[in-house]
Formats: structure tokens, sequence, C-alpha cells
């Protein structure tokens, strides 16, 4: 593997892991046996992107990996001028699906999964979701809280297919304040959860 820092690491329980970095073409690594060895793979270019006349980014390419439960991952690639693209394997990078990024706002960072084929993306006041390991997107629900106040939103932490936690933050001129989210209805609907106070 190169000596460059890894964009993104996670492993599995049976050795199986990722990494995402940094490359002159777009580039992620695999480890089957905990990271003893690592493999380089080639992301797919697509056709929309022009490469440099070596074959190489202009910039480079930052490359990221999110393991997807029980099997699967999410890879991207970002090139110099911030064009993104992703894909799905599910054959440990023997084979890539195109994927449409999340709608914006949502951003890869801002996945959460119930299961390989169900996903949530929430951004700011923004739930969108998929049923079909990210191929489409179905706008879910805006987060609108049941107390008063300029909230922000971070991305929602799915426990299954109704049930999922969301930080909320508020700041003004005056104070700051954070406080806790809950949906029981697949976020429909969201709930301010009492939370213990410090001290």
């Amino acid at each position: 593997m190169t000596s460059k820092l890894p964009m993104t690491l996670g492993f599995r329980s049976d050795g199986e892991g990722w990494t995402g970095t940094e490359e002159s073409s777009p580039t992620v690594y695999s480890t089957r046996d905990g990271g003893g060895s690592w493999r380089a793979i080639a992301l797919p270019m697509p056709a929309q992107l022009a490469p440099s006349p070596n074959g190489k980014g202009f910039l480079g390419y930052n490359t990221s990996v999110v393991l997807l439960p029980g099997n699967g991952v999410v890879a991207q690639a970002q090139d110099g001028f911030g064009k993104a693209w992703m894909f799905t394997s599910f054959d440990r990078g023997q084979s890539w699906r195109s994927i449409p990024p999340p709608p914006s706002p949502a951003e890869l960072s801002d996945l959460s999964f119930v299961d390989s084929r169900h996903w949530w993306a929430s951004r700011w006041d923004n739930l969108f979701k998929t049923s079909d390991a990210g191929q489409t997107w179905t706008p879910v629900a805006t987060v609108t809280p049941d107390i008063s106040g300029d909230w922000t939103f971070g991305p929602a932490q799915v426990i299954d297919a109704k049930h999922a936690w969301l930080v909320m933050s508020s700041v003004n001129r005056r104070n700051a304040a954070t406080g806790l989210m809950m949906t029981s209805d697949g976020g429909l609907n969201w709930t301010a959860a009492n939370v213990p106070k410090p001290g």
C-alpha cells in the first residue's frame, strides 16, 4: 500500500478491510487478512470525465469507501475539480456498479444503512431513502422539530427500518444548544428526545 494517509478505513470481523486514498488515478485498497497485505483496486472512470493524456488525473483523485452491513461496499471518487461519482460492489471489488450520489445536499458521509440495500441519506433538514442500494432515491420528509428554535441536524443514525436518531444543534448570539431527535415511523415524523443534562 502507498505511504499516503488513508481517506477512510473500515474492517469486518473476518479480516476484510477497505480504505480510500489519494492517488493519480481513482483507486481503493482492500485486504482480506486484517491489513497484513493490501491490493489496489482501480475504480471505473465515468465516460463524462476526461482524464489527462497520460490517463491520470490532472490534480489526482480522493477516494472513500464505506462498508455496507453484511456484505458490500460503497466507494466514492472525487477529482481535483470537485466532481464526484460513486459505485457499489458486492463481490469484494471484482465488479462495480455505478450509482448516483445521494440527492443534494446529502453526501457520502450522510449515509446510514438499515441493510445492504436500504439506506437513508440526511443532511440539514432533508431526508431521502433508497431501497435498491443507491440506484434511486425518494424524498421522505423534512425534519421539523416539535420545539421552537433555529436548528440544524446531523446525519440520521439508523437502528432499523422504522427507528433512527439524529443530533440537532442550534447556535445564536446568546448561547448554543444541542439535542436529539428520534423517529419511530421511518422518518415521517420526528420527536425531540429528553437527554440528560451534564453535571
